[in-house]
């Protein structure tokens, strides 16, 4: 039986795949996998955004003011998904199949692995244009709820934050809850808000943290400006964080994955 293992698991050629004694697999093999090996998915806050839906009665709908500026940044086709349950059994066993010296799966049938036509295709995300680059401002704390002021339109407590930069999701959820967006709404009050809706998915699913309930402003810096943040390609940032992920999930020391939204949805 071991031998039957180490040929569905292991490398038939150990120089290209290289790091198979630090694999996760390298345990199936040897048959000392156990129950706890089962890989705990970042789940806690993942349907935190979904408070806020298009079209269902029961949640609190987006106006079309929000869901146009929402189109206008690429992140429309996201919102109109909703929200999932995360198979952390699939996923970990997607996990044993990935082989970060490739970057693809390597099942019986032969490799495959998530492509940007995959995160376009799934999430609607665009593809094209700049890539996502984030410069980590040197700000004090005042000047850090300013800035959460003057782009979501609140000031987090104290108690909101985590370290200089990162915030509670929650926060910026109570804020929007708060607020009712209408035909007569000022159109900064609209774009902060639509603001506040893109930080929320993209630290509930696509770029999530290991805090599991906190989003880093940083990536405030990309939809300051409405028209531009439409111009980056977000999908290829997803997907590299989703690769990163899969690789440090790979190694057989770690038992937990935080970002791997995209791999469960291939289910469907």
């Amino acid at each position: 039986m071991t031998s039957t293992y180490a040929e569905l698991y292991g490398p038939q050629d150990p120089t290209i795949l290289t790091s198979q004694n630090t694999h996760r697999s390298e345990s199936i093999i040897r048959g000392t996998i156990n129950e706890d090996e089962t890989l705990r998915v970042n789940q806690l806050t993942s349907n935190i955004f979904w408070t806020f839906r298009i079209d269902d009665p029961n949640r609190v709908r987006l106006h079309p003011r929000v869901l146009d500026l929402l189109y206008d940044m690429g992140f429309y086709h996201f919102a109109r998904c909703g929200a999932m349950v995360i198979d952390a059994h699939l996923i970990t066993a997607l996990v044993e199949r990935w082989r970060p010296e490739t970057h693809t799966f390597h099942f019986p049938i032969g490799e495959a692995t998530v492509t940007l036509q995959d995160v376009a295709i799934i999430w609607g995300l665009y593809i094209d244009g700049q890539p996502l680059a984030i410069d980590e401002h040197n700000y004090m704390d005042d000047e850090w709820s300013w800035y959460c002021v003057e782009y979501l339109g609140f000031a987090p407590l104290d108690t909101d934050w985590k370290g200089k930069t990162r915030i509670k999701m929650s926060a910026i959820s109570s804020h929007l809850l708060d607020i009712e967006i209408s035909d007569d709404t000022e159109q900064e009050t609209v774009e902060q808000y639509a603001r506040g809706c893109v930080l929320l998915m993209l630290g509930s699913y696509m770029i999530p943290d290991s805090s599991r309930s906190h989003v880093s402003l940083l990536y405030l810096q990309a939809i300051e400006n409405i028209a531009v943040a439409g111009t980056y390609s977000w999908g290829s940032a997803v997907l590299v964080c989703l690769y990163r992920e899969l690789c440090n999930a790979a190694e057989s020391e770690k038992n937990h994955c935080w970002i791997l939204v995209v791999t469960s949805r291939l289910r469907r």
